[in-house]
């Protein structure tokens, strides 16, 4: 029995092709069908189709149709059905059209194996490289992308606390010996004396006596009352800002700026909020407008967009906006302190941040401030020093003159007198000669340490917050790529690849796909399995297929 030519070749017209680039996502074979049937431009009835095999040793399927070439021009694709073996559909991309004569059109076509394989096959999971992600909340893709941008433009955070905090300055004095005359406050018993040594200073013992004053006359004077007592006890002068001292209980006298400092039981503290600037006022472009028509939140994360904090002395610590659980204003807690010691410093650190309540490993310091210069007068040291010394030459040497004289009343001139007259005037003679010496020693100085000395005397020994980002150009490119490609994975999971309105993307590695009934040719599956690790866009919707414009957010 001659066999009888059963398939029906239906040739129609669709917006992919088989570079495997894009291709439509169908939830249900009847939607797959009644698409492509929809768009049907030719019809043949009892063909048969024939694979040969080529010079190369591929294969090449075709079917001879009783058309003009001219009349098929128009369709790209065909799906067909071979009753005699069953009803399953094969969906094909035509790839030529060759003339044979003008009633007479081959065909020659190739297998759309997703197409046809669609419902029959199922992803494992696969490692995932790219894919537009479920969802999109800032902070939920942090997977580093291929891009690296040194353009970067800043926006500075400011705050008011902060900057007040460390506007005002004064100065620390370490002394190893305190003065007798009392720094104290209005009230206090006159002449009495308080002990400075021994005490607790920001938490943690000191032994020494620390004063604080925001004038320099006060400084002057309490150098020149140590000098007067013959003191050399200044160890240290130490510029700080005065929030340091903010928990200190100071003793001030009246009309004074500052005094002895008793003892502080904790650093000085000041909670700090940086707010983040709106969304649309981020990335600024190189015109000094923004680029605002933002729609993927990974542009919000670390790679793209990070809060700064510098010390303008060479640290700058770099804070990922996402690692923040923020306030329910949406600002990011710091909390700053500040200690009193012999090497004061201020640091600043985030709070609710990278899973940590105080994360004190992320802080920015200020240390190194400014040692000022110091003279000590050398002249009142020895006075104040050798007081009782020369007191006691000079009534020596002025007692045994006037000995000297009346016993010379008596006996008359003679050697006794004349040795007690001169011991007495050289003891004298010596006295005087000591004060010059000591009026012509030079002063005792120290020059200190200078460090930050410019930042501080320029008002810019602070922390400075900044928002950080790539330019609004850039930003542009990215979110454009974003929108088309999705997002790095780097992860094996299954394959999203509906998870979105309009479109999916998604590439792998080795793909892992199911064959339940193992009926999918093996060549089929090695194409199938390339356009996945070559990477492929799913459309689910023919009337925005291939428009990245639409709204693709996740639902």
């Amino acid at each position: 029995m001659a066999f009888v030519p059963s398939s029906t070749i239906w040739l129609c017209a669709v917006p992919f092709d088989n570079s495997y680039k894009n291709q439509i996502y169908f939830d249900t074979p009847t939607n797959q069908k009644n698409y492509f049937t929809a768009r049907v431009k030719k019809t043949f009835s009892e063909y048969y189709v024939v694979r040969n095999t080529m010079p190369d040793g591929k294969m090449r399927s075709s079917v001879k149709v009783g058309a003009n070439i001219d009349t098929l021009y128009g369709c790209n694709y065909m799906f067909y059905n071979n009753a005699n073996h069953g009803t399953r559909v094969f969906y094909c991309f035509i790839t030529d059209l060759i003339y044979i004569n003008e009633g007479t059109t081959e065909i020659v076509f190739e297998t759309d194996v997703y197409q046809t394989w669609r419902f029959d096959v199922y992803l494992l999971p696969s490692f995932v490289v790219r894919e537009h992600s479920e969802t999109d909340e800032i902070g939920e893709n942090i997977v580093a992308e291929p891009f690296n941008f040194n353009d970067l433009v800043y926006h500075e955070a400011s705050n008011a606390e902060l900057t007040n905090a460390l506007a005002q300055w004064g100065y620390l004095i370490v002394c190893s010996e305190p003065p007798s005359k009392v720094y104290a406050t209005t009230g206090m018993v006159p002449g009495t004396i308080y002990p400075s040594h021994g005490c607790k200073l920001s938490g943690v013992y000191q032994g020494l006596f620390f004063y604080f004053f925001t004038s320099f006359i006060d400084i002057n004077k309490f150098i020149d009352d140590l000098n007067e007592e013959g003191l050399e006890g200044v160890l240290s002068i130490t510029a700080i800002p005065e929030f340091n001292v903010t928990n200190a209980n100071l003793t001030i006298k009246e009309n004074e700026s500052g005094g002895y400092i008793h003892s502080t039981d904790f650093p000085a503290e000041l909670d700090v909020y940086i707010a983040e600037p709106s969304r649309n006022k981020i990335f600024r472009t190189t015109a000094n407008t923004y680029y605002t028509n933002i729609k993927n939140n990974k542009l919000f994360t670390s790679q793209f967009y990070r809060l700064m904090c510098s010390n303008h002395s060479g640290q700058r610590t770099q804070y990922n906006v996402e690692d923040f659980v923020k306030t329910e204003n949406g600002s990011m807690k710091f909390t700053m302190y500040g200690d009193i010691s012999p090497s004061p410093s201020v640091a600043i650190f985030p709070r609710h941040y990278k899973g940590f309540d105080s994360a004190f490993d992320y802080c920015t310091s200020l240390g190194g401030f400014p040692q000022s210069s110091f003279m000590s007068d050398s002249y009142k040291l020895w006075l104040a020093r050798n007081s009782y010394d020369i007191k006691r030459n000079v009534a020596t040497g002025v007692g045994q003159l006037a000995g000297a004289v009346g016993l010379a009343t008596v006996t008359g001139v003679n050697p006794l007198t004349v040795g007690m007259a001169a011991n007495g005037a050289t003891k004298i003679i010596d006295t005087i000669i000591s004060y010059r010496k000591a009026e012509m020693m030079p002063n005792i100085s120290n020059i200190g340490s200078q460090h930050n000395n410019l930042l501080t005397g320029m008002g810019e020994n602070t922390f400075t917050f900044m928002f950080e980002s790539i330019k609004g150009e850039d930003a542009e490119i990215v979110d454009t790529y974003f929108t088309m490609f999705g997002y790095q994975t780097n992860k094996v999971k299954i394959p999203n690849v509906s998870s979105r309105p309009h479109f999916n993307y998604v590439q792998t590695i080795d793909v892992n796909i199911a064959d339940p009934d193992f009926g999918i040719p093996n060549d089929d599956m090695l194409r199938l399995k390339e356009m996945y690790d070559h990477g492929v866009t799913f459309w689910k919707h023919t009337a925005s297929f291939g428009n990245y414009s639409v709204d693709n957010s996740p639902n």
